[in-house]
């Protein structure tokens, strides 16, 4: 009876140590909660113009919706209309069918059916792509995907561009081709 007592004495004791040491242990270490890339707000038929610092427009973006993700502070963008500004004058003109913004703006994506126009005039030019990597403050656009170039009495398609839109400067990347057509000869009537 000794030994089942000594026995039981030590169960308990056993029991008691494995209760103490649950009760005052520090929780288990839980997995960092990654955060979902869910909105945090949102708006309809916004305008949004990036100004320096003497208050002059950069550019300015408009959408039909916008929803703002605060995981990485970007913005979606649908129906997005940027127009890009050089000394307080519109200079460029580009719609797309969806879009996303970067946290300060410095990066835009704009994807689906992508133009980029200048204001009408005898010189215009138009681009036309799928997905274009936009910096406005830069006036710079690339895309690595199909695009066709208009320009009076000229057509250029390529794949893959850089445009320095101040300079009007395009570089076409790969596969071009391109037409050109003169302009119509005035008739000489005596």
């Amino acid at each position: 009876m000794r030994h089942f007592l000594e026995l039981l004495g030590l169960i308990v004791a056993a029991l008691g140590s494995f209760w103490l040491m649950s009760v005052t242990a520090p929780p288990p270490p839980t997995t960092a909660q990654v955060p979902r890339h869910a909105r945090d707000a949102f708006a309809e038929k916004t305008t949004t113009t990036l100004v320096d610092a003497e208050g002059h427009a950069h550019y300015r973006v408009y959408a039909d919706r916008l929803e703002h993700f605060p995981d990485d502070d970007s913005t979606d963008l649908e129906h997005p209309f940027v127009t890009l500004f050089d000394e307080g004058a519109p200079t460029w003109f580009i719609t797309a069918e969806r879009g996303r913004a970067s946290a300060k703006g410095e990066d835009v994506w704009l994807f689906g059916r992508v133009e980029a126009r200048e204001p009408p005039g005898p010189d215009t030019m138009t681009l036309d792509t799928a997905e274009v990597l936009l910096r406005p403050r830069l006036q710079y656009a690339e895309t690595d995907r199909a695009v066709a170039v208009r320009h009076p009495q000229q057509a250029l398609d390529a794949v893959g561009m850089r445009v320095y839109l101040r300079e009007k400067q395009v570089e076409l990347l790969h596969n071009v081709r391109g037409r050109y057509e003169p302009p119509p000869v005035p008739s000489s009537s005596p």
